[in-house]
């Protein structure tokens, strides 16, 4: 009689990062890593320079800036030296992803996936500008943890043709005060791209012909680079220059609840452990193939896959075209992910009825194939809630939900929300959502170097203080109490004086879990909002160059048409030094006539950098002025030390 046995294989793996401080024509650096592997996978995170690896004896290879390699290893026995490949300037370093010698077990077990580990447990969102609204890409060298000037203009614009292939810039947060964080910006005849920080000289040319997010380090002042989103497929601009300035202060914008990834992501909540969008507003599907790969070079679990709005098909043949990019963009990634969701975009209610139809057409050519793929990728369509009841011509500004859009085709928070909530439910049943901790207690341990940073981080207790030149509830429009710990303050608009009211509970959440403080806010000033607030030293135990993330737990319950103008929770290092927010609204939260999800958001984690004495916890709340209302559920806000 025949019997059979599952074999199982369970897979490990690791990642490091290495500076890599050899200098060219060298015998390298050993990469200090003693266990058994069997493969690991090689990525260039310089600012600009070129990695060259060996693996023993053998020969120097090169791997290119924003490039990786996979490499059979046993690293117990084999070992990988590392150099730069020539003086280029910029930083110099790489990250190792490391897997395991598989482990094959045998009988009463099933045969199982790879899995990765929980840190590398990764999701990628790449799309256009409907997928703007989420944290920045996060490829090999992007973005990691500093603090950038949001608020750096190109000053001749023109010089670049308009932004439309060179779409955004921004100066290293670290570079100086504000309005010292500028230079020049420049291409070649080849396109290729270089920076030089104000005082410096001249960094090196970047070939960023292939399109995506790039770092250009200037010739010697370190930490004074800038960032770059360039559509690839997009002609480029030769032989352009134009000044840069900045304002502000540094800071990180993750989140931003105008789009749909905020809404997506927060129900997803730890169920990943990172979110990376790697997204350029007016990217055509051919751009899009262009960035993808790039987006590809860290592992992933997962990812979704948004792009063609702008190809704007009004023939058969665009449509065609407009499919075959996505089709292509689709077999790029598949392969990478163990699932991976293709959206359908909503209507394009600004495009012509005919632009509109021929999107659909594309959309059945990409849902077939996604179908005869039989395998880890699905079509999900949200483009039936984003339209009329009972709409019979969807386009030229005719068509909307109301409520949903912008501008007839960017979405509203209410929109973003609407389109999110199939997405988030295909994800949950592909990946068990990650449960989440909200102990009531917390609080940073120094030994253990765990817990919270802050105080009371579930709002829990009712001893907390009023702030204010009249520091009462009646003196900040309060109807309510404050919890243990935080400040609420209310704050004036444009017109000096504050109008807003707010009233405060305790309330059970629709979940079950852990009650949620509410804010209930109305009759507002232009610009007026309640803040809750918290001040706090550094904790024992943390220094400069570790890693921070705020955590955010909210929910919009209510709002009414006119809604809230200002909704954001932020938090501001060191004096001023850089300012984070994991979530904030670009446009107004309106039509919540019933609770929106509970959003479990996280922060990217940040750098500590030197100087830091205070963190700031803010949590702000304003309806917007006419009769708006609004009201907010909050169930977790704290500051953890980025694992």
């Amino acid at each position: 009689m025949a019997k059979t046995i599952s074999i199982s294989a369970e897979v490990d793996t690791a990642s490091l990062s290495v500076a890599v401080t050899a200098a060219p024509g060298s015998a390298g650096i050993a990469v200090a890593y003693a266990l058994a592997s069997s493969s690991v996978m090689i990525a260039n995170t310089s600012l600009g320079a070129t990695v060259q690896y060996k693996v023993g004896s053998g020969a120097w290879l090169e791997i290119p800036v924003y490039s990786a390699v996979p490499v059979e290893v046993n690293l117990s026995y084999e070992q990988i030296m590392l150099r730069r490949a020539r003086f280029d300037g910029g930083e110099c370093s790489v990250r190792i992803d490391v897997d395991s010698v598989p482990r094959i077990r045998a009988g009463g077990s099933t045969l199982a996936k790879r899995e990765q580990s929980a840190r590398q447990l990764r999701m990628a969102i790449f799309g256009d500008s409907l997928s703007d609204g989420g944290a920045p890409g996060r490829a090999a060298g992007i973005l990691d943890g500093r603090p950038w000037y949001g608020s750096t203009t190109v000053v001749t614009p023109a010089n670049f043709g308009g932004l439309t292939w060179l779409y955004n810039a921004m100066v290293d947060g670290r570079a100086g005060a504000a309005g010292n964080g500028i230079g020049t910006i420049e291409t070649d005849a080849r396109c290729w791209m270089r920076w030089t920080y104000l005082g410096d000289t001249p960094g090196p040319w970047i070939d960023v012909s292939t399109g995506g997010f790039f770092v250009l380090p200037s010739g010697t002042f370190v930490n004074s680079g800038i960032f770059v989103k360039i559509r690839g497929a997009t002609p480029g601009v030769p032989n352009a220059s134009s000044l840069v300035n900045t304002a502000g202060i540094p800071s990180i914008s993750d989140y931003n609840l105008l789009g749909y990834v905020p809404w997506l992501v927060g129900q997803l909540g730890a169920t990943f452990t990172d979110y990376q969008t790697f997204a350029i507003p007016g990217a055509t599907s051919a751009d899009a193939l262009k960035f993808v790969p790039q987006g590809l070079l860290t592992p992933l679990a997962a990812a979704l896959l948004l792009i063609g709005t702008n190809d704007s098909p009004d023939t058969p043949a665009k449509a065609q075209a407009s499919a075959a990019n996505i089709i292509a963009a689709i077999d790029l990634i598949r392969v990478k992910v163990e699932y991976l969701a293709v959206g359908e975009p909503p209507p394009n209610i600004n495009a012509t009825q005919t632009v509109n139809k021929f999107m659909g057409v594309v959309g059945d050519i990409v849902s077939a194939y996604c179908a005869s793929l039989k395998g880890n990728v699905e079509y999900i369509s949200s483009w039936d809630r984003m339209v009329a009841s009972g709409a019979s011509v969807i386009g030229s500004g005719a068509g909307a939900r109301p409520g949903a859009y912008f501008d007839d085709i960017h979405l509203m928070p209410f929109g973003g929300n609407e389109f999110a909530a199939p997405y988030a439910a295909a994800f949950l049943r592909r990946f068990s959502r990650a449960p989440s901790r909200r102990h009531a207690l917390r609080t940073w341990d120094s030994t253990a170097r765990a817990g919270s940073f802050n105080l009371n981080p579930t709002f829990r207790g009712t001893a907390g203080i009023f702030g204010g030149a009249t520091p009462t509830a009646a003196g900040n429009g309060v109807t309510g109490t404050v919890p243990d710990g935080w400040t609420l303050t209310r704050v004036a608009g444009v017109s000096g004086t504050a109008t807003q009211t707010c009233t405060t509970a305790f309330e059970a959440s629709p979940d079950g879990g852990l009650s949620r403080y509410t804010m209930d806010v109305a009759g507002a000033s232009q610009g007026d909002y309640h803040e809750l607030s918290q001040q706090f030293n550094v904790p024992a135990n943390m220094t400069a160059g570790e890693f921070f993330q705020f955590l955010t737990e909210t929910q919009t319950v209510a709002a009414n048409a006119i809604g809230l103008a200002i909704w954001q929770a932020q938090c501001v290092a060191g004096g001023n030094i850089q300012s984070s927010y994991v979530f904030q609204t670009g446009r107004d939260v309106a039509n919540f006539t019933v609770e929106g999800p509970m959003l479990e958001l996280r922060g990217e984690p940040q750098k500590m950098l030197s100087g830091f004495t205070l963190f700031t916890i803010r949590i702000r709340v304003g309806a917007r002025t006419g009769g708006g209302t609004g009201k907010v559920g909050l169930r977790v806000g704290s500051m953890d030390r980025a694992q």
